[in-house]
């Protein structure tokens, strides 16, 4: 479904990118929250919520839920967080993720991946567990989780600001699906309201764990726009008749309103 496909492109895009300034042995403690609108077609029908902290080590979250008319026809909600360390200024390394997936307490799709810090291999479990891994084990090693994934490209973005290379590539395992995510770095352009923002596109490359319908439209890209800052948030990212559209942010410890 359309919104399924603007939500993996805004896990692996918007999820991580709210890291604050200082993701890597912070001097200081990065706290940050990021809130946002998902709309089909100009009309809101979903919100999500972004957290960070980080010290020496990082926690990531993020919420999503539906709201309005959509709960009547297909209600959906995802939680999803990530644990791990940093491992120097701008390396993330992933250790523990978790996520629930689906609208009723009692029915949620559970997914446990914990990381190898030393092979990188990903092992994973499943709640109710499936009848075959939909995934082989060799293709997880070197992936990391959608939450971790682009808190590890934002020293590539700003890399390729200063004249580096222009497309970052992330290796992504989310418990059912492997896949790339390719950022496509552009450079900064005039926002709506005449500030400079930093615009890219993104796409999925599909690795496994894709049905044929799914693979239809899932390399279709999308269009980010992030402020051009220390925080690098998306500030609106496009992708079809979907699009996502910040609200409001905190990096005060405060959490954020959507």
């Amino acid at each position: 479904m359309a919104r399924r496909r603007l939500v993996r492109i805004v896990l692996a895009v918007a999820a991580a990118l709210a890291a604050g300034p200082a993701v890597g042995a912070a001097e200081t403690p990065v706290r940050l929250s990021a809130c946002y609108e998902v709309a089909w077609g100009g009309i809101g029908f979903a919100d999500l919520r972004l957290t960070l902290t980080a010290d020496t080590g990082f926690t990531a979250e993020t919420a999503i839920e539906t709201f309005g008319l959509v709960d009547l026809f297909g209600p959906f909600r995802f939680d999803a967080v990530s644990r791990g360390r940093l491992a120097g200024a701008g390396l993330p390394l992933p250790g523990h993720y978790v996520s629930l997936d689906g609208h009723k307490p009692d029915k949620r799709r559970r997914t446990v991946l914990d990381f190898d810090p030393e092979s990188g291999a990903v092992a994973e479990e499943l709640t109710p567990p499936r009848d075959h891994v939909r995934v082989a084990p060799a293709l997880r090693v070197g992936a990391v989780d959608p939450l971790t994934a682009v808190l590890q490209a934002r020293g590539a973005i700003r890399r390729s600001l200063e004249g580096g290379p222009a497309t970052v590539i992330l290796p992504i395992y989310d418990g059912s699906k492997r896949y790339d995510f390719v950022l496509d770095i552009h450079g900064r352009v005039a926002g709506p309201a005449g500030q400079p923002v930093i615009r890219a596109t993104a796409r999925v490359r599909p690795i496994a764990g894709f049905r044929q319908r799914q693979l239809d439209h899932v390399q279709d890209p999308a269009e980010i726009f992030l402020s051009d800052d220390v925080f690098l948030l998306p500030l609106r990212v496009q992708a079809g008749w979907s699009s996502l559209a910040l609200v409001d942010r905190r990096s005060d410890g405060q959490p954020c309103r959507g």
